[in-house]
């Protein structure tokens, strides 16, 4: 009897084990290895950009996000040699103006040239940046802009075309997935991204944190979780056709990450997929395994590269430490930011990637 307890008990543990072994809704795919491990050095490039938090790459330009200036938001330089183009957004209230900025989450191009969705939060906006009129006229040519202000907190805005958005937005349990229709002003399609959790509302706003990536011909999303280790593929031509992926049986949970905050221990945390860039091909995802209190000694990069059915591809490992990059898929790059304290100045680290892409 004691002996039939005991397994009764070990078979709940590990239900209760496989129930918490992944927080979305959908498939779970568990990845055990890459087919291909690349070591790459990097190609060093000090570079005058002041201030940049975040970078992203249209065409032959890196868009540089920038926090600490008190004029400048988004600054254009070219990658020939590195050097500044243009101001495309001016931190103010003025015309074209805007307080805040999300770094670029979409690109897109047609005759009149490059262009960057992006959200300024302060104003609750989604607008279309024309790069190379801004650049050319040396003043910010935004083409069109969207009021936000009825939805609440949104996250993220996907634009699929002139009439189809999709976004992600608070609900008080978990955050929600919807289509909206500009022109009928109508939401539909709403589905919820995660599992019901038992936890506070108020607990679940920090271990909700998330970042959205694009597949370029706006198909599918990906959504990265910060403090768990796995991401998630969305169809936006059938939500139904959804799952997640991790490289680690034990991917985390929302209990874990909470427990770690509510004593005091955001520090022992780690910020698994903390960047995300995409092309119509690759995900590539930066992966980290350092605690937040072991970063400062980080000496290397991880990036993990899958297909968009999460199928993985590669994992690179480069030997300098980064937290933001982009891709030049045009010439086959890979941009690392960092900062050199020794010398008081930004470095680019650049990787020759061309191998991935001809495998």
């Amino acid at each position: 009897m004691k002996r039939k307890n005991i397994l009764i008990y070990l078979l709940v543990i590990g239900f209760v084990s496989c129930q918490t072994s992944h927080v979305f809704e959908g498939e779970h795919k568990f990845i055990d290895r890459f087919p291909l491990r690349l070591f790459l050095e990097a190609e060093i490039l000090y570079v005058d950009m002041p201030g940049i938090v975040d970078l992203a790459i249209a065409d032959t330009i890196l868009l540089a996000l920038i926090i600490p200036d008190p004029e400048i938001l988004l600054q254009a330089y070219s990658l020939n040699n590195y050097k500044p183009i243009g101001t495309l957004i001016k931190k103010g209230q003025g015309p074209d103006e805007f307080l805040q900025a999300s770094a670029p989450i979409q690109f897109a191009e047609d005759s009149t040239g490059f262009k960057a969705w992006m959200i300024d939060h302060s104003q609750h906006a989604l607008f279309l940046l024309n790069i190379t009129k801004t650049i050319e006229r040396q003043a910010t040519i935004v083409e069109q802009k969207y009021d936000l202000t009825g939805f609440g907190f949104t996250f993220n805005w996907v634009h699929v075309n002139d009439t189809l958005f999709w976004g992600t937005n608070w609900t008080f349990d978990n955050i929600e997935l919807f289509a909206y229709n500009a022109h009928k002003e109508q939401i539909t399609n709403q589905t919820k991204l995660f599992k019901p959790s038992r936890n506070s509302f108020l607990n679940l706003i920090s271990a909700y944190s998330h970042g959205v990536a694009v597949k370029p011909d706006r198909t599918k999303i990906l959504i990265n979780m910060l403090y768990l280790n796995q991401l998630h593929i969305i169809s936006l031509t059938n939500i139904e056709n959804r799952f997640s992926f991790s490289t680690s049986k034990r991917p985390g949970n929302f209990e874990q990450i909470i427990h770690l905050m509510n004593t005091d221990r955001d520090d022992d945390m780690i910020m698994y997929y903390r960047d995300v860039r995409t092309t119509d091909q690759f995900v590539f995802a930066s992966y980290n395994t350092y605690q937040r209190k072991d970063e400062d000694n980080a000496s290397k990069t991880i990036i993990h590269v899958f297909d968009w059915e999460g199928n993985p591809i590669a994992l690179l490992e480069l030997p300098n430490y980064f937290s933001y990059f982009a891709i030049d898929e045009k010439r086959k790059f890979l941009y690392g930011l960092s900062y050199d304290e020794f010398y008081e100045r930004e470095i680019l680290f650049r990787y020759d990637i061309k191998e991935l892409f001809n495998n």
